[in-house]
């Protein structure tokens, strides 16, 4: 036997279990069936249904706190507990299984967070998948020497569970079956079983002592024929993979072997007492959720042997300040260092290629960031939320800025995109509060519409004369030819004529232009897209020219300032809520027709404006005040 220290897994973040359920505290039944289950039927307080002359409890509606299962319905008898039968019945206390019972299904008894003492007889052969996830009251369980497997999930989240006992009988462990109880100090695993899941223990952070029997061939992705025990920490058996540190064991550093070349997936997870970890020269690769929650860890060095970090390797390291990444690493991983809220210095390698999804977001204590030339890809929100970020430099490398990449950086002020950049995803700076201007350069082909949404201080985008596809005048974005207004910065002020030579008014092209006070619209825009002038909250006054055909949905939603506006003779169609939220808007004149087919149903919103005008035709239309639904005909 083999003595071990807590868990052997990642971490993850969310548990999702595959059905739905409604809470017996409720009055209506628990469970869910599945799309093949027979038809429900009720006797007493419990819902059954019957297949082959035998019964399985479906769902149950009764008030009872303390409750014993009929062992027989109608003279048959009961051999399952259905999946879902008793979930989240909350009132539940205790429950006694009779011994006709042979399996427990899925999430049977889930949520039952009230539940403090189950009795599983020995006619039970296995227990289902999240059978009890979430019962956070249960302080310990008897597994009956019948049951042969244990499903993925089935005890996750019993937070107060101080003990349980594995009988012989049991062959296997499913992935995550003691994940998150919180409670459990220690566990005997029988020689019978083989093999154990991933994440067994994930999160048991009471843990101190495992014991694992020599007939264990396999545990989560390691399969070995033998294991070997040092110090209480867990690794294959020539010690070239480490595959758990305990998070229960005490001691503040812990310098990993010369001889590991793998560190497993979360294989420090949790490790909340470890300020100072030393990671040797021959280690190559760093597994996903390796060290992520290690809450003490303040600096860490990764040596110029390792080639990748893992998703979530260091993520939610709260305390962890500096980051040396060693040369040879070429990707770091999706939410490699999320949530490291002390992060105020790292170096990223020039061997690096591609920075993960959501990599460095929420390091809110990152002030600056040199991204180099060998990176093509910065990932979605890659560093989304670093809000103390003021300086980023992005190298020649980089082709792509993903969707939310820099989002809700509110100190960055300025920035200067690259001539290898082609794309520039949506909300990529959204958010960005301080960002004054921004330089495009000639290579970019594309700019998503909402790429700079919220940017409440910009007041300048500049393009490069030599780009084929943008163009820029008065720090004003356009297309090429100057046909398409695509974006008027948000922090500017005042008064704008749009020149003659646009056609369209682009989708958000003026949104939340706030300090925007009036618009002119020449005769040659034909069409106003949607959202074009969205929450523009100081704009009084609008000309819309006379080429107008098209007003698109929410064109105009939450002018707030906005009392009166004049539609042209040339609009021939409008689309929903173009005035939503502009609640001091007492005026519309209408100066042509249009047709009912043309006048979408809610274009005007809340009140009667529609069908005021489909029936009076053109005219001026006013309303006595904002609170008033009803528009009358001057």
């Amino acid at each position: 036997m083999k003595n071990v220290c807590k868990v052997f897994s990642a971490i993850v973040f969310a548990v999702v279990i595959g059905f739905s359920f409604a809470a017996c505290s409720d009055g209506g039944s628990s469970g869910g069936g599945g799309d093949h289950e027979p038809h429900r039927k009720r006797w007493e307080d419990y819902w059954y249904y019957e297949k082959n002359g035998e019964m399985t409890i479906a769902g149950y509606e009764g008030s009872g706190n303390n409750i014993t299962i009929p062992a027989q319905i109608n003279g048959k008898p009961v051999t399952s507990i259905g999946n879902g039968a008793f979930s989240r019945c909350t009132s539940l206390t205790s429950i006694t299984i009779p011994n006709s019972v042979t399996s427990i299904g899925y999430s049977a008894f889930s949520g039952c967070t009230s539940l403090t003492s189950i009795t599983i007889p020995n006619s039970v052969t296995s227990i289902g998948n999240s059978a009890f996830y979430g019962c956070t009251s249960l302080t310990g369980i008897t597994i009956p020497d019948s049951v042969t497997s244990i499903g993925v999930h089935a005890f996750s989240g019993c937070r107060n569970l101080t003990s349980i006992t594995i009988p012989d009988s049991v062959t296997s462990i499913g992935d995550m079956v003691f994940s998150d109880c919180t409670s459990l100090t220690s566990i005997t695993i029988p020689d019978s079983v083989t093999s154990i899941g991933d994440m067994v223990f994930f999160n048991c952070t009471s843990l101190i002592s495992i014991t694992i029997p020599d007939s264990v061939t396999s545990i989560g992705d390691a399969a070995n024929s033998a294991y070997t025990v040092q110090d209480g920490v867990l690794y294959n058996k020539n010690k070239t993979i480490l595959i758990q540190y305990p998070a229960g064991k005490t001691g503040s550093s812990f310098a990993i072997p010369n001889s590991v070349k793998n560190i497993g997936g979360g294989a420090f997870s949790g490790c909340s007492n470890l300020n100072d970890i030393t990671i040797p020269n021959g280690v190559t690769s760093i597994g996903v959720h390796a060290f992520d929650y290690c809450t003490s860890l303040t600096s860490i060095t990764i040596p110029d042997s390792v080639t990748s970090i893992g998703g979530s390797a260091f993520s939610t390291c709260t305390r962890l300040a500096s980051v040396t990444i060693g040369n040879s690493v070429t990707s770091i991983g999706g939410g490699a260092f999320s949530g490291c809220s002390n992060l105020n210095d790292i170096t990223i390698p020039n061997s690096v290629t591609s920075i993960g999804n959501s990599a460095f977001s929420g390091c809110t204590s990152l002030t600056g960031i040199t991204i180099p030339d060998s990176v093509t890809s910065i990932g979605s929100s890659a560093f989304y939320y670093c809000t103390n970020l003021t300086s980023v430099t992005i190298g020649n490398g980089v082709t792509s800025i993903g969707v939310h990449a820099f989002s809700e950086c509110r100190s960055l002020a300025s920035i200067t995109i690259p001539n290898s950049v082609t794309s520039i995803e949506n909300n990529a700076f959204s958010g960005c509060t301080s960002l004054t201007n921004i330089t495009i350069s000639n290579s970019v082909t594309s700019i998503k519409r909402w790429a700079f949404e919220d940017c409440t201080s910009l007041t300048a985008i500049n393009v490069d004369s030599g780009n084929a596809k943008y163009s820029s005048e008065n720090g004003i974005l356009y297309n090429k030819n100057k046909t398409e207004l695509i974006l008027y910065p948000a922090g500017k002020t005042g008064f704008f004529i749009i020149p003659d030579s646009v056609i369209s008014i682009g989708e958000g092209a003026f949104s939340g232009c706030r300090n925007l006070t009036g618009i002119t619209i020449p005769d040659s825009v034909k069409s106003i897209e949607r959202g074009a002038f969205s929450d523009c909250t100081g704009l009084t006054n609008v000309t819309l020219g006379n080429g107008v055909t098209n007003i698109g949905g929410v064109a105009f939603e939450d002018c707030t300032s906005l009392t009166s506006v004049t539609i042209p003779n040339s609009v021939k169609s409008i689309e929903y809520y173009i005035f939503f939220g502009c609640t001091n808007l007492t005026s519309v004149t209408f100066q042509g027709t249009i047709s009912s087919n043309g006048i979408n149903r809610d274009a005007f919103g809340p009140g009667d404006l529609r069908e005021k005008y489909l029936a009076g035709g053109k005219g001026t239309y006013t309303r006595p005040n904002s609170d008033s639904w009803t528009w009358t005909k001057q």
